[in-house]
């Protein structure tokens, strides 16, 4: 009850109460009488923590309520997520008469309310919401994942693998491209990959390579050689040769042995042979037999020298001279021009000999035909420069020979007859 006041208007204050926007006007000089509506107004929380602006020290009550608030006085509240991280503000709710929330706006953590009666307020804090990207991480594989929803602090198993890759086998989710830190396999159970509201995290595929062996087959020659262990995708150099053949060379490697398929170099580095885990691919070394270069030069005679390729250690017999020279007969052949050399008759086996080039010359050996002597006379020949001219038409040389001859077989035939005669004689005595 107020006494008599002047007529007008009074904002009206109480100690100790609070009367804010309570205003009284006086009309008459008679006595008029103020009724004040207070309540108390109490704040909760839901996963979060309300804190309520006391009107009258204008900080933060000690617990979230106050007593003696008129209707129609302004109220600041206030909330915090009760987690430390993975949850934020959602909104406010009243039971009760709802005030005036500040811009009509309840999801307003922090905000300056109108009392418009009894209330009860409860603030709401929710867990953040994320999504998880799946990544290939790689060009060349295969397949799309779905982006996955996730929620803080509720565990959640991880999409299958859909990505597919030739040459690899999956080994597992990781949150870097590259392979560190900790590896989550296929439709691992997660949770809490992140605390930012609407984070995304991604996931990068890594992948095992695939093993295969390579085989080193000798095609031949002898020796030791170990399989080689190869990862696909990865270079690699080929273990270098450990075989040997006399008189061979090596050629490199052939995925046939007989070289019809791919050939690689001795150490190539190569990549990418097999796809297949486990895989054995055998090599075959590739041979070529040493050949020695024999020179065939006619030291004189007509023609150019000829060369011919033989294989090494082979047995291969001298040939036959096929040049000519006026007035010469071939002989030998022979290391050195000037015969000082090895001779060599035709047929000779040619071996290589130790320390030699892989070259020899045959240089052909000459022997000079003799020069015929004169001959007899021949009709029409000038009896003045023949040395067997016959004017007297006396016996020649061979003329003579011939009588001897006819002479000697007479004889003999005599002999021959006159044995007989003897012998004849006896038998008859």
């Amino acid at each position: 009850v107020v006494p008599p006041v002047p007529l007008g208007s009074y904002t009206v204050r109480i100690d100790g109460w609070p009367t804010t926007k309570v205003q009284v006007k006086v009309v008459s000089g008679e006595a008029t009488i103020v009724y004040l509506d207070y309540f108390t107004i109490e704040a909760i929380g839901d996963e979060a923590i309300p804190h309520i602006i006391d009107p009258i020290t204008h900080k933060p009550a000690p617990l979230p309520k106050v007593e003696k608030v008129p209707v129609g006085a302004d109220l600041g509240i206030g909330a915090v997520p009760s987690a430390a991280e993975g949850f934020h503000f959602e909104s406010w709710t009243a039971s009760g008469a709802p005030p005036l929330w500040e811009n009509n706006d309840p999801t307003r953590a922090n905000q300056t309310i109108t009392i418009t009666g009894q209330t009860l307020l409860e603030a709401h804090a929710v867990p953040n919401v994320y999504t998880v990207d799946f990544h290939a991480n790689c060009p060349d594989a295969s397949g799309t994942a779905p982006v996955q929803d996730m929620t803080y602090g509720q565990p959640s198993d991880l999409f299958a693998n859909p990505f597919s890759r030739v040459g690899y086998d999956f080994a597992g989710w990781t949150l870097d491209q590259k392979w560190t830190g900790k590896l989550y396999a296929n439709q691992e159970r997660v949770e809490n990959l992140t605390a930012a509201e609407n984070g995304v995290v991604g996931l990068y595929a890594q992948w095992n390579p695939h093993a295969y062996y390579l085989n080193f087959e000798p095609n031949g020659a002898s020796g030791l050689m170990i399989d080689q262990k190869a990862f696909y995708g990865n270079a690699t150099s080929l273990s270098p040769l450990a075989y040997d053949w006399e008189n061979w060379h090596f050629m490199g490697w052939n995925t046939a042995p007989d070289g019809s398929g791919t050939s690689y170099a001795d150490g190539q580095e190569i990549s990418n042979l097999s796809a297949e885990e486990g895989a054995r691919i055998t090599l075959f070394a590739q041979w070529s037999h040493d050949m020695f270069s024999l020179t065939f030069d006619p030291n004189g005679g007509k023609g150019d020298p000829q060369t011919i390729e033989v294989w090494n250690k082979s047995g291969y017999p001298v040939p036959l001279c096929a040049f000519e020279r006026e007035g010469y007969t071939f002989t030998e052949w022979n290391t050195a021009p000037d015969g000082s050399g090895t001779p060599y008759a035709v047929g000779t086996i040619i071996d290589t000999p130790e320390g030699s080039a892989a070259a020899m010359t045959f240089y052909a050996q000459w022997s000079k035909d003799p020069v015929p002597g004169p001959g007899p006379v021949q009709p029409g020949d000038d009896p003045q420069v023949k040395p067997n001219q016959n004017p007297r038409g006396l016996a020649t040389t061979g003329d003579a020979n011939l009588a001897l001859l006819v002479g000697g077989i007479a004889l003999a035939c005599c002999l021959a007859l006159a044995a007989a005669f003897i012998a004849r004689r006896r038998l008859r005595r």
